[in-house]
């Protein structure tokens, strides 16, 4: 008689008798300790989750600032990182696949959610907000729930923030993801309107307002960047979005973006006119000009002044 196989997938020799190859003596002790491991991160991200939640409801009552909103941060963090952990381990105990290497990772997941969520809030408030604005005024709520949904998926917020760091630094790793994500299939690529001419923008002496059209001749003061895209002969209109992003944290723009429309035959395009306004006249602003078409960037250039040198793209 051929040997078989039980219900539980374990070897069967001549005798019907389990081998010792599927399920030896020492290997059920080791499952039976990472399963009490298992448990003991169960129990731990559990206990987190409750003490999280009972320390936002106790700050619910306080009076909101800068100390309030960092603890809220961390909380929230914490909470959506020992949730995201809570799924997973859950899972891995039920199939019984929990292996006691991981337990250290999740026992530090919490603390990973939090950092992870205090970073983005940091960043967004050195970027976006502006270290200026009081804590009473921002939407605790709003701030509450992104730092839940960070720690939540705090590996794929890392991952991203590591590849932008390699784009940003010109890395090998970064090129290639880069090229990988340029030429996926998974997102058609929409074909970009014929154009060939000079973006141009000219920022006022006191670099408080920005002008910015499309022409099709390289201009002799103004910076310019050359803009080449599609095929073929220009045969309808190109429709481009221009937006201009400030990079100094106590400065706004207006409006935040607009069109420029160029026809066939078309020399320049109407002027747009963007106002950089900061919250103190001593600030001297800065930004970036993004230029896109059909959603795709085309073009992306600094403020520059009229004596700086033209860009070439």
């Amino acid at each position: 008689m051929a040997p078989g196989i039980n219900f539980k997938g374990t070897p069967l020799d001549d005798s019907g008798s389990q081998t010792s190859v599927g399920n030896p003596a020492g290997r059920v002790g080791e499952d039976r300790g990472s399963a009490r491991l298992g448990y003991s991160s169960l129990l731990w991200l559990a206990s987190t989750v409750v003490a999280v939640l009972v320390g936002l409801v106790q700050l619910t009552n306080a009076p909101i600032d800068e100390r309030m909103l960092v603890i809220s941060v961390l909380l929230a963090g914490a909470a959506g990182g020992s949730l995201q952990s809570l799924q997973s381990l859950v899972a891995f105990l039920g199939n019984g696949a929990f292996q006691r290497a991981w337990m250290a990772y999740y026992m530090l997941r919490p603390a990973l959610g939090a950092a992870t969520a205090f970073v983005s809030y940091a960043i967004l408030r050195a970027t976006f907000i502006g270290g200026g604005v009081e804590a009473s005024r921002l939407n605790y709520y709003g701030i509450l729930g992104l730092s839940f949904v960070t720690g939540l998926f705090s590996r794929a917020v890392v991952a991203r923030v590591s590849l932008l760091v390699e784009v940003a630094f010109g890395t090998t790793e970064g090129k290639e993801a880069l090229q990988e994500a340029s030429l996926s299939p998974r997102k058609p690529i929409k074909k970009l309107d014929r154009y060939h001419g000079f973006l141009v923008h000219h920022v006022a002496e006191d670099r408080r307002s920005v002008d910015v059209l499309l022409q099709s001749h390289r201009p002799d003061n103004d910076p310019s960047v050359e803009i080449d895209i599609g095929e073929g002969p220009p045969v309808r209109p190109a429709l481009f979005r221009v937006a201009v992003h400030s990079t100094t944290a106590t400065c706004d723009v207006e409006p935040t973006q607009a069109s420029l429309l160029v026809k066939p035959g078309q020399h320049e395009s109407e002027k747009r006119t963007f106002v950089l306004t900061c919250a103190s006249e001593e600030n001297e602003p800065e930004g970036l000009i993004e230029l896109t078409n059909k959603g795709r960037t085309v073009a992306l250039v600094p403020l520059r002044r009229r004596e700086s040198t033209d860009a070439k793209r």
